[in-house]
C-alpha cells in the first residue's frame, strides 16, 4: 500500500498471491489534495455506514443472531468475529448460517448450509482475482469461504469448521 505522507490517504494499492504475482491493483492517476470546497458538497449529519447496512437489507429472520451450534476454530491472526446470522439466499431452501471476521481491511465469510443438489455442487477451490473460494462437505452440510485472503486461509478456515462436539 501506498498513502500520502501528510493525510494518510491511501493513493495505491496492490494484493500479491503466494508466488508474488499481482493479482488485483488500483491506484490514483491525477488528485488533488486540498483547494476550495464549496459548503454545498459537504453533507453533514450522515451516519456512517456500517457492514450490515452495505448490504440488502436481512429480513425479519435473519436479523437474530443465530447463535448456532457452528463455530470455527482457526482463524487468521489479528481476524475477529464481527457478525453471525442466519439469511435467506436466492435457490436455497433453508436459511443459510453466515459468519464474517475481518482484520479491519480483509474480510472472510463463512456459509454454512444443508446440502442440495449434488449435481450442482461444485467442491473445492477456485479463484477470481483476489478473491479465493472453497466448499467442502461437511457431514450432511456445505461449507463456502469466501475472502479476499490467501487461498490456503480460504481452505484452513474451511477445514476448521466444527458441529458442537466435535
Amino acid at each position: 500500500m501506498w498513502a500520502h505522507r501528510d493525510s494518510g490517504l491511501l493513493l495505491k494499492a496492490v494484493v500479491l498471491d503466494e508466488r508474488r504475482q499481482i493479482v488485483e491493483q488500483y491506484t490514483f492517476i491525477q488528485l488533488k489534495i486540498g483547494g476550495d470546497i464549496e459548503r454545498t458538497q459537504v453533507v453533514t449529519g450522515q451516519a456512517t455506514t456500517t457492514l450490515q447496512q452495505s448490504h440488502a437489507p436481512p429480513s425479519e429472520t435473519s436479523t437474530q443472531a443465530a447463535m448456532s451450534d457452528w463455530k470455527v476454530v482457526a482463524v487468521p491472526s489479528g481476524f475477529k468475529k464481527i457478525m453471525e446470522m442466519r439469511r435467506p439466499l436466492p435457490g436455497k431452501k433453508t436459511d443459510v448460517l453466515h459468519f464474517v471476521f475481518s482484520d479491519g481491511l480483509a474480510g472472510i465469510s463463512v456459509f454454512i448450509e444443508t446440502l442440495g443438489n449434488p449435481f450442482n455442487r461444485k467442491l473445492g477451490l477456485s479463484s477470481r482475482g483476489a478473491i479465493h473460494v472453497y466448499n467442502k462437505e461437511k457431514g450432511d452440510y456445505l461449507v463456502t469461504v469466501v475472502g479476499e485472503v490467501p487461498p490456503r486461509t480460504v481452505m484452513q478456515v474451511a477445514d476448521s469448521v466444527r458441529y458442537k462436539g466435535q
